[in-house]
């Protein structure tokens, strides 16, 4: 592993082509839009303002987006040959401190065939734009393979050991013939200017009989020939328009610009299936599904991505729905006022919300309401006064009916700064439609379960629809004549590749005691009779309840008691039962204020009955019991049916989780390394409180990796990106060592939540300051810094795997399933792992990328490693998507940034009080 990162082009959207346009911040981060950006609509723009968006369009067009680069015959072969050693002799030379060499690459070659960086070919053209970009582009890639002293990347795949062997498939289809040409890259200005990306698109497409094979992105136009000058008409006007084009660079099948043409071709080819374009996604309008009874519309769609991966260029094909609500954000507004005139209220529900405006299907996020404006405002608009109304009355034929609605606000993010938009965009409410779900729609159980059933594919009929997918795609004269033009094909069947399923954990209880998985892979049944594997008597509790809730709390109360037995954790019964008035949250406050102050430190736990889910009424019970008096909370929802039905397993499951908060053990996995400090770090972004942001951060404390300390800090911003996990590192080692006398030998720390475009930066800010706590902590200490490893963990992602059965029906990879191999990236040392069984829909697979790493781990040591975290959530008796520390930092960041609004007290720090 080298302390360094090579620089290699990004793909990146840079090809707007209006005033004042943007992609909504919801949209998937890292992933390129330049096919079709639509129309930017109405700000009020100073002249200033307007001057710095046309010269950011003027000059924003060089050398854009894409990567590619490639390695020779020799180099495949001795790959090939070197994986095959280190096969043959059963195992992996450990990557010692020696062998992990620094290296800061400028371009050049890549590690393994069709890599991202660049290539031999020349990009030309550009200037002081083109550089920008560029730079803008270099910010994702970090190159964390590791390589021989020879400069070899060393291979990244494991041994088969005692893993079972699976043949897989994955939602990919191998690009089989790639165009061989050179390609000329245009500059398209229109006169007069045109802001519209789908009339542009029009006027261009008045020439296609004299074209030859072209992709236009708006702005950007890729073409086998050369043109100066074109003429068109407009559609309603018959005005003439002047199309100038400039030719700006070259693009050879080596350029950087390469992979980012072919993926412009596959969304052209996208668009003439006849599907709309949403937020980088295309989804099928014709196939609606309605939901009439929830008032939603759901649109199935596809996310595609053409990329290098490791022996080949593969396009990736995801299924994905977008939810559409059927009302208005003027009917949202209009709904609460009628119930009671409280502008607070329409704030919480429209501010953070995504919303798509049903004349050009673009989505905004909304940032704020302006009260005091309307559509009667005028605007400037090409250099003439306009109102809101006329504007859309003559641009696409729309009346407005409410003239005195508020306008909706949507602020300029980072990406729109670097375009030169300044002022915020204002919507028309009634223009625009409410897409996602609320949380309210998330607790209604029979909207969740009706959405369930079209959006929870199982394998065999996601397999199908991705089959139809390419069929379609080689089947439709139109994009089979567009393919054969630029010469490009795929094959039609996904692509197969060799996995391993690792073999499953032994959990270890109280006694000696040993429980295996079952066929579902969870081990709930072994607290019917054997004991934790350690527990801390509950002697001292009070129950906090309202009044309609005390019949039942003595049942449960000895159901607890019961089920705990065998667990042989103590429940005494409680020293106290305090009764409040009602549900409200401020009654629920001022009871933990009074229990608090009769009983003080005397306490192990409060335990508080609720007679529904309430969000308000959670937040105050952990504010009070968690930041000002630092106790142990567990609140019980009770009431439900389901839980009268099945008491005993819910009080199971509730004794389980009492015993984990107060500093019990429930179970553990065997960890062979000793000394050893794992972390996990995740984000979590307040939608409702404007750019304020959580990072937490939970650290094992023992060897049986079942103790943590945790800590959380608020960000000033709502950035993905905390510069403050340095000093929560050091909180973490010093912990550490009060606890053990001594600092950690190993420490594996897994970040959760990080996106493509931010590798670069994590690498560099966030990498570099906790080396720097380590090495501070270390040396003031006199102790040898660690071996440290630093694994980026990634939920969010579209690469599904599927296995099969005897009969050849596609199902879902059992748990423990790895793939290192065909489908990961040859730059970087990463895996896929699938450690959760998931009965309903497609199992998606998390990706690791181990960024940093001086442990000297094999592959098959470390990917082993990872899924023994994910049986330690002591949550779920099963495993569990990511490793566990990961999901501890995630509930600490979720209850401090929904919840709590400020760090928990330190009193808490040393127990799982979030779960």
């Amino acid at each position: 592993m080298r302390d360094g990162a090579v620089k290699r082009p990004r793909q990146e959207e840079d090809s707007g082509g209006g005033l004042h346009e943007r992609r909504s911040g919801s949209s998937q981060r890292g992933r390129k839009d330049v096919e079709g950006n639509g129309h930017r609509e109405p700000a009020l723009t100073s002249d200033r303002g307007r001057e710095n968006d046309r010269r950011q369009r003027d000059n924003g067009r060089g050398d854009e987006g894409g990567s590619f680069y490639r390695r020779s015959k020799r180099d495949n072969s001795r790959g090939r040959d070197e994986r095959c050693d280190r096969d043959a002799s059963g195992g992996h030379r450990e990557r010692s401190h020696n062998d992990i060499r620094p290296s800061i690459h400028q371009g050049g070659r890549g590690i393994g065939r069709g890599g991202r960086g660049r290539g031999s070919g020349t990009c030309r053209g550009g200037g002081r734009a083109a550089q920008k970009k560029n730079d803008r582009e270099e910010f994702d890639l970090v190159v964390s393979r590791p390589q021989t002293e020879e400069g070899q990347a060393m291979s990244k795949q494991a041994v088969l050991g005692n893993a079972l062997p699976v043949n897989l498939q994955a939602n990919y289809f191998q690009v089989a013939r790639r165009p061989k040409w050179g390609v000329f890259h245009y500059r398209v200005d229109f006169k007069p200017d045109e802001t519209d990306t789908k009339i542009k698109k029009m006027l261009l497409r008045q020439h296609i009989e004299t074209l030859p094979a072209n992709i236009f992105d708006g702005s950007s136009l890729y073409s086998t020939t050369r043109k100066m000058m074109l003429y068109s008409k407009q559609e309603n006007t018959d005005d003439m328009v002047e199309l100038s084009i400039r030719l700006v660079a070259e693009v050879a099948a080596t350029d950087c610009m390469y992979l980012q043409l072919l993926n412009i071709l596959v969304r052209k080819c996208l668009e003439a299936m006849g599907l709309d374009e949403i937020n980088r996604n295309f989804y099928d309008s014709n196939q609606a599904i309605k939901l009439e009874a929830h008032h939603l519309q759901l649109w199935p769609g596809y996310k595609t991505s053409i990329r290098n991966h490791e022996n080949s260029i593969l396009l990736g094909v995801e299924l994905t729905h977008k939810v559409l609500r059927l009302d208005s954000c003027l009917q949202v507004i209009n709904d609460i006022q009628r119930r009671c005139y409280d502008r607070s209220r329409v704030r919480n529900e429209l501010v953070g919300s995504i919303v798509m405006t049903v004349y050009n299907r673009q989505t905004y996020q909304v940032d704020d309401i302006k009260w005091d404006s309307s559509p009667t405002q005028s605007f400037d608009f090409q250099g003439k006064q306009i109102t809101f109304m006329d504007y859309f009355k003559t641009k696409y034929n729309i009346n407005i009916s409410d003239p005195r609605q508020p306008l909706l606000v949507s602020r300029p993010k980072k990406k729109d700064f670097h375009r030169g938009t300044r002022q915020p965009i204002l919507l028309i409410p009634e223009l625009c439609q409410m897409t996602g779900l609320s949380e309210e729609m998330r607790s209604n159980y029979q909207l969740m379960k009706s959405l369930a059933v079209h959006t929870q594919v199982e394998p065999a009929a996601r397999v199908a629809k991705l089959n139809d997918f390419m069929n379609r795609l080689q089947t439709d004269p139109k994009i089979v004549e567009e393919l054969l033009r630029w010469g490009l094909k795929f094959r039609n069947r996904l692509v197969d590749l060799p996995g391993r399923v690792v073999p499953s954990e032994s959990i270890k209880l109280g006694d000696g005691k040993v429980e295996c998985p079952n066929t579902k892979y969870e081990w709930t049944n072994a607290f019917r009779d054997k004991p934790m594997y350690s527990s801390i008597p509950l002697k001292t509790w009070v129950v906090i309840m309202p009044g309609i809730a005390a019949a039942g709390v003595d049942k449960l109360i000895k159901t607890m008691q019961h089920v705990a037995a065998p667990l042989k954790f103590v429940i005494s019964t409680p020293v106290a039962f305090h009764r409040i008035g009602s549900s409200h949250p401020n009654e629920y406050a001022r009871a933990v204020d009074d229990v608090m102050n009769k009983y003080k430190d005397s306490i192990q736990l409060l335990f508080v009955i609720l007679p529904k889910i309430a969000t308000d009424t959670y937040a105050a019970i952990k504010k009070r019991a968690t930041l000002e008096f630092g106790i142990p909370s567990q609140c019980f929802v009770t009431g439900k049916p389901q839980i009268e039905k099945n008491l005993s397993s819910v009080c199971t499951k509730l004794v389980v989780q009492m015993n984990a908060k107060i500093g019990g053990v429930p179970w553990t996995v065997h960890n062979p390394m000793q000394k050893l400090m794992v972390v996990g770090f995740d984000l979590y972004h307040c939608g409702k409180r404007k750019g304020a942001s959580v990072g937490a951060m939970a650290a094992s404390t023992c060897d049986s990796l079942a103790k943590y300390y945790s800590t959380a800090s608020y960000l000033p911003n709502k950035d993905a990106l905390s510069d403050k996990v340095g000093v929560d590192f050091a909180k973490c080692l010093h912990a550490y060592q009060i606890i053990n006398k001594v600092l950690p030998s190993r420490i594996i720390m897994y970040r959760d939540g990080v996106g493509d475009g931010q590798l670069k930066y994590v690498f560099e800010t966030e990498l570099r300051a906790i080396r720097e706590t380590i090495k501070s902590i270390y040396k003031s200490s006199a102790q040898p810094e660690p071996k440290f490893t630093f694994i980026v963990v990634t939920k969010k992602i579209n690469t599904r795997l599927f296995a099969s059965q005897n009969n050849g029906r596609p199902i879902n990879p059992r748990p423990g399933t790895v793939v290192d191999d065909v489908i990961t990236l040859p730059e970087r040392y990463d895996f896929y792992l699938v450690s959760q069984s998931s009965p309903l829909g497609c199992a998606a697979p998390v990706s690791y990328n181990v960024l940093y790493d001086t442990q000297g781990l094999d592959p098959n040591k470390l990917q082993r490693f990872t899924y023994k975290l994910c049986h330690m959530y002591f949550n779920w008796s099963s495993t569990i998507t990511v490793p566990a520390p990961c999901q501890y930092a995630h509930k600490l960041a979720y209850l401090t940034g929904l919840s709590l609004g400020a760090p928990s007290s330190e009193r808490l720090a040393n127990s799982l009080h979030f779960l």
